[in-house]
């Protein structure tokens, strides 16, 4: 993500999203953020090396993996520990 521009303001937006919705669980959301652009970016990667694209295709498939995010795909490939803190 760090050969890409917008992935920072992407996890920012996230963040402020993710907060708003819970702002009673702060620290939960923040980690269920993390993790929903955790797993983007790994979902993101995948598509990259099986399409054989660079940098550019990176980007779009992690704007389409967060848009698309669910619970099922977040479980797949988020990598936290306490899956249960986020319900997607």
């Amino acid at each position: 993500m760090s050969r890409i521009t917008g992935s920072g303001c992407m996890l920012t937006a996230l963040m402020g999203a993710f907060l708003g919705a819970d702002p009673g669980n702060l620290l939960d959301a923040a980690v269920c953020a993390q993790g929903t652009m955790n797993a983007a970016g790994e979902a993101a990667r995948k598509k990259m090396k099986e399409s054989g694209g660079g940098t550019m295709t990176f980007r779009l498939h992690l704007i389409d993996a967060v848009s698309l995010m669910t619970g099922g795909r977040w479980d797949e490939y988020a990598k936290v520990n306490e899956l249960s803190l986020c319900d997607l």
